[in-house]
């Protein structure tokens, strides 16, 4: 018995060994000397502040814009969705019970278009038409991309019943 634990506590000790750091390592996360990191020194290179940050914060930053929409980004994002939702439906109703490629289909369609009008929702808020402009063009597109496939899908498992 005296054998197996002092064979015990002689293998646990070199593994703790083997596993601890070697002398005169720096922990983990501290600045590396070979790739030029000194963050002990504080200087204007190394302030963790970029130069666009010098006072335009607010302008034109994503962060600063407003989380709820407006009653005119409510109401359009209503109508899309309504709109889309009535297409939706009045072509699963022609092909019969959805199966599970149409409901992918329909979930990343859904998962697409509410991107897209998040991303025109701060556009807009940022006053940048040509973002706006792109955004509606994208989700006209997704529309057109959802409809095709859904027909795709139709088609291939029988079509209208």
């Amino acid at each position: 018995m005296r054998i197996f634990l002092v064979t015990f506590c002689a293998a646990a000790l070199g593994a703790t060994l083997a596993l601890a750091a070697p002398a005169g390592a720096k922990p983990p996360g501290a600045p590396r000397a070979d790739r030029g990191e000194d963050r002990d020194k504080p200087d204007k290179e190394n302030t963790g502040k970029d130069d666009k940050d010098k006072g335009d914060k607010g302008k034109n930053d994503p962060a600063e814009v407003d989380r709820e929409p407006s009653a005119e980004q409510k109401e359009y994002r209503r109508g899309v969705f309504e709109r889309r939702e009535k297409a939706i439906v009045a072509a699963l109703r022609q092909n019969g019970p959805l199966n599970d490629a149409e409901r992918d289909a329909i979930r990343a369609h859904w998962r697409h278009v509410t991107r897209l009008l998040r991303i025109r929702e701060v556009a807009e808020s940022l006053k940048d038409d040509v973002t706006v402009k792109r955004a509606d063009a994208l989700i006209a597109h997704a529309e057109q991309v959802c409809d095709g496939k859904l027909a795709k899908l139709a088609a291939q498992t029988g079509g209208a019943k």
